[in-house]
């Protein structure tokens, strides 16, 4: 039986480096593409993501929930876990609007992304 594979996209680097370990420990296959460009390169020469977890702003401000508009028109989207690193009730809106099914806002327990992956995988 296959590992679901998740694709991490998160801009802050040690949070990136805990949520990729945690994963790896509850036996996901982790892919790290931490900027636009990078998730842009792995969705183009790789099939299978079964699920992100994307910044909200990667790059940019804004930039994750754009990317999140583009996937939509996929063949195969993938459920995204958006998160963010201040509490925006817009910026909550703005993630559902793009078709995020989470949104967790920083500082974030473990558990909830734990449980939040296990419920989308």
């Amino acid at each position: 039986m296959s590992r679901p594979v998740v694709l991490l996209a998160e801009r802050n680097l040690e949070l990136r480096r805990q949520l990729f370990a945690q994963l790896l420990c509850q036996g996901y296959e982790v892919i790290d593409s931490p900027h636009t460009v990078d998730v842009l390169r792995t969705l183009r020469g790789r099939r299978g993501v079964d699920l992100f977890i994307l910044s909200a702003s990667l790059d940019q401000p804004g930039d994750g929930v754009e990317l999140m508009q583009l996937l939509r028109h996929c063949e195969h989207m993938p459920h995204v876990i958006l998160t963010e690193e201040r509490d925006a009730q817009e910026g909550a809106l703005a993630a559902y609007e793009a078709g995020a099914a989470a949104y967790l806002t920083q500082p974030f327990s473990w558990q909830d992304v734990i449980t939040s992956v296990q419920q989308l995988c």
